[in-house]
């Protein structure tokens, strides 16, 4: 499959599993689009891996600082893998701090190269190799937090994000 339509898939699934998808947007345009597409949320605390820092001077980082996660509105994540077919974002945090960045804040946002979207499951299996031999886990993550466990109603954000914006950014040309 063309990564042209990796993308097209991957973006029909992520929307139709109730994300919100951004772009493609080169990497110089990113912060400028993020910014757009927040504003209107109005995260004033937001937190991120420290290696994300670049993207925006209002980010604060919580590598290791679980209280600061406890507390944010926004937390932003970058994923290591796509799988167009179902549109999830496969993330690879390398502490607990960094997983709750994914799962506590009411809103998640994850940053995706659109070069590292595969095409299903088997892709992305023969693309793990060595690399991964050190990874603990993985996170699976495809639209934001359901349930429809209360009254068999769904309903978002009962245990994770209710929302989930997917910024998809290629490298500038």
């Amino acid at each position: 499959m063309a990564e042209a339509d990796r993308i097209m898939l991957f973006t029909e699934r992520a929307k139709a599993a109730s994300a919100e998808v951004l772009g493609p947007a080169p990497k110089s345009g990113l912060a400028e689009e993020i910014g757009r597409a927040l504003s209107a949320g109005r995260h004033p605390r937001a937190v991120a891996h420290p290696s994300l820092l670049t993207i925006h001077p209002w980010l604060e980082f919580a590598s290791s600082d679980c209280d600061l996660v406890r507390h944010a509105d926004l937390g932003i994540i970058a994923a290591r893998y796509g799988i167009a077919r179902t549109g999830t974002c496969v993330y690879e945090p390398s502490n607990s701090a960094e997983r709750l960045i994914a799962l506590l804040p009411p809103t998640c946002l994850i940053l995706l190269r659109t070069a590292d979207i595969v095409a299903d499951i088997g892709a992305l299996a023969a693309a793990f190799d060595d690399r991964h031999a050190g990874v603990a886990q993985s996170l699976f993550i495809t639209g934001p937090s359901r349930t429809g466990d209360i009254e068999h109603v769904l309903t978002l954000g009962m245990q994770g994000p209710g929302r989930l914006v997917i910024a998809l950014w290629h490298e500038d040309t």
